[in-house]
């Protein structure tokens, strides 16, 4: 009994001698937990005031927008930030200062900028789809090639910030995305390489003066019908100074890129074939199609645009819609 009255005893000295919790860690934790709540409050703010009430032009919302990653879009999850969207306004903002005054950012301009940006996702998406990349190579030697053009890699950066306020990296992330929209286009549109030789009819030339130039390009056609060379014959008789003494050669093209009547013919011949005469407000053509590569009968802009209808793409801040 004694033995036992000992250990109470004894337990309950070592519970009283047992060392409280430190304050400062209590209020530590209290201090913590005070700033998170106020963080997610500032946080739902800012959210309410970039979604809901579109409270963009407000300096204080958009420097914490800026830093904090809130995205505008999703395009098949790859987000479209509001910071890159207001960096570019900015840019138009610094160009037009650069040239004049009173300048201002428009609805239009809103617009074709959310558009750009949705648009540069959904040439990423289609890379990944179609297995199309930028070498290494290819996107180091465009970037040199720019530096070079424009004063060395020192006058070049300096450039970039006063003009643009990029960076390098910056800078070569817009060269990437340029090089990829062109392998794109060059693997999936479909493009010709033709040749033409013209016989130019002057602006305002009277109905006798377009056909003596027609008649001039029938019997140029009938010697190429005939078996004459279409390379020899273009350097001697074609009016287009810049492609005559390269036997009419137009290099590959894409549609949108010629007037339409030209266009549509170049387009709808077959490799190796020479066309009937075709009038444009250049005057009489004749053309031959070299080559064609391609499957995709749209121009690029195009094409894309019918991609991004069949993709998934979430808009959380909707910019004005210009008519």
């Amino acid at each position: 009994m004694e033995n036992k009255e000992k250990d109470a005893v004894r337990e309950k000295e070592d519970f009283i001698s047992k060392p409280a919790l430190p304050k400062k860690s209590v209020e530590i934790k209290s201090i913590v937990m005070i700033v998170v709540v106020i963080l997610l409050l500032l946080l739902i703010l800012e959210s309410v005031l970039l979604y809901g009430f579109k409270k963009d032009e407000n300096s204080i919302v958009k420097a914490v927008a800026s830093v904090l990653p809130f995205p505008m879009a999703m395009v098949e999850y790859r987000p479209v930030m509001l910071k890159d969207y207001w960096k570019e306004l900015d840019l138009i903002l610094r160009t037009c200062e650069g040239v004049g005054t009173d300048c201002q950012i428009t609805d239009n301009d809103r617009s074709q900028v959310y558009t750009n940006l949705i648009n540069e996702q959904v040439i990423y998406e289609l890379g990944k789809d179609y297995g199309v990349t930028v070498a290494d190579e290819d996107l180091n030697n465009e970037m040199d090639s720019i530096i070079e053009q424009n004063g060395g890699k020192e006058e070049f950066e300096k450039l970039l910030v006063e003009k643009f306020g990029w960076n390098m990296d910056s800078f070569k992330q817009r060269v990437n995305l340029s090089l990829l929209a062109k392998n794109l286009e060059d693997k999936l549109i479909e493009k010709v390489d033709a040749k033409h030789i013209l016989i130019a009819i002057a602006e305002g030339a009277s109905e006798e003066e377009v056909n003596k130039a027609k008649d001039k390009a029938q019997e140029v056609l009938d010697k190429i019908n005939g078996g004459g060379d279409f390379d020899a014959l273009a350097k001697e008789y074609s009016d287009d100074t810049s492609t005559k003494d390269n036997g009419g050669d137009l290099g590959f093209f894409a549609r949108g890129v010629m007037v339409s009547d030209f266009e549509n013919i170049a387009f709808s011949l077959s490799k190796g074939q020479v066309s009937n005469l075709v009038r444009t407000d250049f005057g009489w053509h004749i053309i031959k199609v070299v080559d064609k590569r391609g499957e995709i009968d749209q121009d690029f802009l195009q094409w894309l645009d019918s991609q991004k209808a069949s993709m998934r793409i979430w808009e959380f801040y909707k910019v004005p819609e210009v008519q």
